[in-house]
């Protein structure tokens, strides 16, 4: 059974020890001390000879209060090293429940919590209606700027065409986009009502083009629509959700 005497140390549990008051580093975690206090003091032989005493009070989630420890590198994950002893949560919950301590969750994600990302910025889609020589139904011009060019069409490879007609440009004409305006790469598209099983797209507001290609509401292309199928397919701009 492997040592699991380091997971079960404050701050990972909620209850201190009556032994030695400082925070040591013990298999990369900054745990309470297991040795016991010397008479008259709070900490044991060993740390009271220390200059950079931690008390665990100044343990706080992330690091420490007010001053790191000698040779500090960062925080590890919790997780990480339980799993390299070759354990587990559950596990964990067993010992813990057997010594009658409780787990400190804050502390045991203390570095797993995702940090949120920085976004960048989408552009606006202004959608403008032009009048169209046919009285059959009204086209909506897409925002500016060239659609992505990861769709690659089933339908007569007609964005194939598009694609291999303007490879050698593509990386000059994707930094023009981002910094000028091009009003000449705008795509006529109509409002799409969607009828498939695809339960992803029901709610959506759709729009396709004249190669079938779908767009969404921010002008961001989810794939090609196929009629025999009832479905859209090589969907590129669907992202599924995620020590």
């Amino acid at each position: 059974m492997p040592n699991s005497n380091i997971f079960l140390r404050y701050p990972y549990i909620n209850e201190i020890s009556s032994g030695c008051q400082s925070i040591v580093k013990r298999g990369n975690l900054y745990i309470q001390c297991d040795r016991s206090k010397t008479e008259g003091t709070l900490y044991c032989r060993v740390c009271n000879c220390g200059f950079n005493i931690i008390n665990i009070n100044e343990r706080i989630v992330g690091g420490f209060k007010n001053k790191n420890p000698i040779s500090f590198d960062k925080i590890t994950c919790f997780k990480k090293v339980l799993k390299n002893h070759g354990l587990n949560m559950t596990m964990l919950k067993k010992m813990a429940n057997k010594k009658g301590v409780t787990l400190n969750e804050d502390f045991i994600h203390e570095i797993t919590k995702k940090q949120a990302s920085r976004k960048k910025k989408k552009k606006k889609v202004d959608v403008s209606v032009v009048d169209d020589t046919s009285d059959e139904e009204e086209f909506e011009t897409r925002g500016r700027g060239r659609p992505k060019k990861e769709n690659n069409k089933d339908n007569n490879d007609l964005m194939n065409d598009i694609i291999n007609n303007n490879t050698d440009n593509e990386n000059k004409e994707d930094i023009c986009d981002s910094e000028h305006d091009d009003d000449d790469d705008e795509i006529p598209v109509i409002p799409f009502k969607y009828t498939g099983k695809q339960s992803i797209f029901l709610q959506m507001s759709l729009y396709i083009d004249e190669y079938n290609v779908v767009y969404n509401n921010l002008g961001e292309i989810l794939g090609t629509f196929n009629h025999d199928r009832n479905e859209i397919v090589d969907r590129l701009a669907i992202v599924s959700p995620e020590c």
